[in-house]
């Protein structure tokens, strides 16, 4: 049995047929899409993780494209918040537990406050790069 023909005014909404950049474009973009909503939890670094684990596997792809750049950006992102968000944690929660500055509660939770600040402050730093890398690749341009 012969292939049916599309009719002439029908649309094709996808096509596998998109060429490399298209399809750079794409993943980029859901990467960014997974590292914003791991932004909207604030702390959703699962998702972070999948798009870090992503691009990761298709860095090879992208060397000497425009998204390699913003690759790297969000690699380093990631793991720089990580990094600061578990430090300012453990530093917190160490200072308190260790009872250097006395053996009070208020101290305790002033050194358990103050990782928890240093925490959201690491978040919220990553979500600001992840802003400016997604604005850059809209425009066309790499991170620098």
């Amino acid at each position: 049995m012969k292939a049916q023909e599309p009719e002439p005014n029908t649309k094709i909404l996808f096509s596998l047929d998109t060429d490399k950049d298209d399809r750079l474009l794409i993943y980029t973009k859901m990467a960014y899409a997974s590292f914003g909503i791991g932004g909207f939890l604030l702390f959703g670094a699962s998702s972070e993780a999948i798009g870090v684990f992503g691009m990761l596997a298709k860095r090879s792809q992208v060397k000497g494209t425009i998204y390699e750049s913003h690759f790297n950006w969000l690699i380093a992102t990631y793991f720089y918040s990580i990094v600061g968000v578990i430090g300012s944690m453990v530093i917190g929660i160490g200072l308190a537990c260790c009872g250097a500055f006395g053996d009070s509660r208020l101290m305790i939770t002033f050194f358990v406050a103050l990782g928890a600040v240093g925490a959201v402050a690491f978040a919220f730093w990553a979500r600001i790069r992840v802003q400016k890398g997604y604005q850059l690749l809209l425009q066309g341009l790499p991170v620098s």
